[in-house]
């Protein structure tokens, strides 16, 4: 007997795409709302329930690269479940020496769990929205509306410098050198917005060629301004790298505007000394070099070659791996440290007894014997699923970044353009930036480029064809 086939409405499922984008983007509220778990769980829930009615295998290209993504995410899955083996175990903090909850002092289930959410929910994106996509212009739509917000959580930082601090956004940043209050912003905390601007850039002024040009430089004006206003150090580093990307890679014309587009912006900055004087301290703080008078606070200023290095090489990042496990598979959710929520403090005596957890010689920035991030997605990645996932990752990278090449060099595809310089962008701020492939605004465009590969990629071959 033939099975019958079910078929959603594309009014449901737009709604459920968008509802669950939307939801994603307004991250900001999960520690003010624990509800938001909830509600984004029964999102998801509905997206899932959708595939499996439907299993519609005629919307999916299978080539190589979804190939790779289900590997990759079958390996987090398995990160996900060893995790559970830490239950009750003790946490980092010295709870010895304060009146608190044993919650805090040993890492519960519920801690467990939401670490193992954060982890899986951005590499699930790609399940749980590639089948409510109805065509490619509602793909594109999805990165306007990323776009958008990104630009929205550039007024949310202005909106606290004018207004002072709204506690929703999380506390801000303490203040290491003059200019701007770092407050944290809607898309998240300083860091967030210090890198997420840059890939918005990027896809708002590489592709969309129906918007014009003079509209793309006021948002992009918008979404450089919120970086300046981030006062991260993060983000005057990615301003320097997003306009050299932009004067290589646009098209002569655009150039051309795009320059004097930059002179008319340093001509007009002095008008406003607070804003100009923010932008001269964030640069002198950041590459140590002083445009006006002495900005450099030499209390914490670190050359940013130094920063750098140290994260690339994984220099601050010592252990001493004995047992064949940890390389193979790692520790799970607790490799991923505070991005996921989660430490273990394996100096307490509970791991004397514990030679299996691999964790007792641990020693991570000087902290002795605390499970902690690298500040190096990359090595964040070995912590969490040992050389198989981090080996999975690569080969995904780089096959994404092949395919995507191929696109726009034999059929001119903006978009493949777009998002190819994006990903070298992700990967160059993964080197430096723990958590950027589970956080929601950091990872989007790197799990969208996988959504393209799942639903609209031809293959190689198509290419030369053509």
């Amino acid at each position: 007997m033939q099975r019958e086939i079910i078929r959603f409405s594309e009014n449901i499922k737009i709604f459920l795409l968008y509802g669950i984008l939307v939801l994603l983007f307004l991250q900001f509220i999960k520690d003010t709302y624990p509800i938001y778990y909830l509600i984004v769980g029964f999102f998801i829930s509905l997206s899932i329930i959708i595939l499996l009615l439907e299993s519609n295998l005629n919307l999916y290209k299978f080539n190589l690269v979804p190939s790779i993504y289900v590997i990759f995410f079958i390996l987090l899955l398995f990160s996900a479940i060893i995790s559970l083996k830490y239950n009750d175990l003790p946490a980092a903090h010295l709870c010895q020496e304060y009146i608190i909850s044993r919650e805090t002092c040993f890492i519960s289930f519920k801690t467990i769990i939401f670490a193992i959410f954060k982890m899986l929910l951005m590499p699930a994106f790609v399940i749980y929205v590639s089948h409510l996509i109805i065509n490619k212009k509602s793909f594109e739509n999805l990165i306007l509306l990323f776009i958008l917000f990104v630009c929205l959580a550039s007024f949310s930082l202005f909106a606290q410098i004018i207004f002072g601090h709204i506690p929703i956004f999380g506390p801000p940043n303490a203040i290491r050198f003059m200019g701007f209050t770092p407050y944290s912003s809607s898309i998240g905390a300083v860091t967030t917005y210090a890198t997420a601007f840059v890939f918005a850039s990027i896809m708002l002024m590489l592709h969309f060629n129906k918007i014009n040009f003079l509209i793309k430089l006021l948002l992009l004006s918008i979404l450089l301004a919120g970086a300046v206003a981030s006062m991260g150090k993060a983000a005057m580093a990615n301003i320097v790298l997003v306009t050299i990307i932009l004067l290589i890679f646009l098209g002569k014309k655009k150039r051309i505007i795009f320059v004097f587009y930059l002179v008319f912006i340093f001509i007009l900055m002095p008008l406003n000394e607070n804003f100009f004087n923010s932008s001269l301290s964030l640069f002198a703080n950041t590459f140590g070099i002083n445009i006006s008078g002495e900005m450099v606070n030499r209390g914490v200023f670190l050359p940013f070659y130094e920063r750098v290095l140290d994260r690339v090489t994984g220099r601050n990042w010592t252990t001493d791996l004995i047992y064949l496990w940890e390389l193979l598979i790692g520790w799970g959710a607790v490799g991923g440290g505070g991005a996921f929520g989660i430490m273990v403090d394996t100096s307490h005596e509970t791991f004397h007894r514990m030679m299996w957890s691999g964790l007792e010689r641990y020693n991570i920035y000087g902290w002795e014997k605390i499970v902690n991030t690298s500040h190096n997605q990359l090595i964040d990645l070995f912590q969490i699923g040992g050389f198989l996932l981090i080996f999975t990752f690569i080969i995904l990278f780089l096959a994404m970044q092949y395919f995507l090449f191929l696109e726009y060099w034999y059929i001119g595809d903006t978009l493949s353009k777009a998002l190819f310089i994006s990903n070298i962008v992700f990967i160059v701020n993964a080197f430096v930036f723990n958590g950027i492939l589970f956080q929601p605004y950091l990872s989007f465009t790197f799990w969208i480029t996988v959504v393209y590969f799942v639903r609209f990629r031809k293959t190689s071959a198509e290419y030369i064809n053509a």
